[in-house]
């Protein structure tokens, strides 16, 4: 039985090797034409944005496209999962229940795209979890394959792309990222891999706060990669004259965003008679978040680990806004190369979540002030403006030939 299945790993791991070198041979004509079949500006290359269906992704597609960039963003998705706005380029698996049929249309749409893009992009801004062959056979050799056609490959993270959990030295990071992502520890040699695999073949790498830590290896730093529309969300600074003060809480993964510790914060100062109020919403649009947040005086976002997509939309919209304050051998890199130390928000972690609510309550008199504070803030490094400013940084850096 042993050699048996050793057997089958041998002629499976054979089979899978020519269907490699096939795919390869069939695409070497496509690589070679986009080699030398290019119509961009040297100055302004065209943009490929990919190739994970989320929000932030196709908000840095619009800053860059405000900014004059020529951009197509695109991912790969289920067959069900319905297709953002803002997607121009959008590659699923068929729905087919032959799971035969659904790799070899899948793996053929993916290099059908793939190829189309090719002479349609000169730099590739991707995550570390792959671009349009991630989930084919050539996904190990999809970056090197954009290198022989002359591209230029920078990569980013959004989060779970970049993390080996059990390499990650903050003992509270790795212990919460654990409680909510125990699949990604069970992979954590497989995505262990693919980072050391991108850092080798990738032109730039990006990082930005909380997910730089394992990653191999970084060419420029953010404080996040993404923007928010402050040419587009009003604020609605805090009223000190309100008599209750409301809090607003949007966790979508309860252990990393500090949730039990926000909601018995509120709890005891409630208790102790200050009036508190807490709005915790999950499950819900994100137009029905900004309605609800731009009702809230206080935006408690996350508690462990730095400021993020919630943390810029409270803001923008002028609110008092909590987070977690970062370990400082973490902090010291990001103070002396951005804009962190200029940060308005209120830290804090779970151990003192209380008493920064309790100094907000006993403040009231500041609270237009750090409102004012925030929205400022975002306009100078956040805003669609900034970001683009941000990621021509990124680009200037890249090599000028082809």
């Amino acid at each position: 039985m042993n050699k048996l299945r050793v057997w089958s790993k041998m002629i499976r791991k054979i089979i899978m090797n020519f269907a490699v070198v096939t795919m390869v041979i069939s695409l070497s004509p496509f690589l070679i034409a986009a080699r030398f079949w290019s119509f961009a500006d040297k100055r302004r290359p065209r943009l490929f944005l990919g190739a994970t269906p989320i929000l932030s992704l196709a908000l840095i597609a619009r800053a860059l496209r405000q900014a004059g960039h020529e951009i197509i963003a695109g991912a790969v998705a289920d067959v069900d999962f319905p297709r953002p706005e803002g997607f121009d380029l959008w590659v699923k698996n068929t729905a087919s229940p032959n799971i035969f049929v659904r790799r070899g249309l899948g793996t053929l749409e993916a290099m059908m795209a793939f190829v189309r893009l090719l002479f349609r992009a000169d730099v590739y801004v991707l995550y570390f979890d792959g671009g349009l062959l991630r989930r084919t056979p050539l996904q190990k050799y999809e970056i090197r394959l954009l290198k022989l056609a002359g591209k230029k490959v920078v990569m980013f993270p959004y989060g779970s792309d970049a993390f080996v959990i059990d390499r990650i030295a903050h003992k509270p990071w790795r212990e919460m990222l654990t409680a909510d992502y125990p699949q990604f520890l069970a992979r954590a040699r497989d995505i262990e891999a693919r980072l050391a695999r991108f850092a080798n073949d990738a032109d730039l790498l990006v990082g930005c706060l909380f997910h730089i830590s394992t990653l191999p290896r970084w060419d420029h730093l953010m404080l996040v990669c993404y923007p928010v529309e402050t040419h587009e969300i009003e604020p609605v600074f805090p009223d000190p004259s309100d008599e209750v003060i409301r809090v607003f809480h949007a966790p979508n993964h309860r252990i990393i965003k500090g949730t039990k510790h926000i909601i018995e914060a509120v709890r005891e100062l409630r208790d102790e008679g200050i009036a508190i109020e807490l709005d915790l919403v999950e499950r819900v649009s994100r137009h029905e978040v900004l309605k609800r947040m731009s009702k809230a005086h206080v935006l408690a976002d996350q508690l462990n680990a730095g400021y993020a997509q919630t943390a810029l939309e409270g803001m923008a919209l002028g609110k008092i806004v909590i987070t977690g304050a970062n370990p400082p051998e973490h902090d010291k890199l990001f103070l002396d190369k951005t804009a962190l130390g200029e940060c308005p928000v209120h830290w804090a972690s779970t151990d003192t979540i209380k008493q920064v609510l309790r100094e907000i309550a006993d403040n009231r008199s500041k609270w237009h002030e750090w409102g004012v504070a925030n929205r400022r803030f975002v306009e100078r490094h956040h805003s669609f403006e900034a970001t683009a400013r941000n990621w021509q940084k990124v680009f200037d850096q890249l090599p000028r030939t082809r």
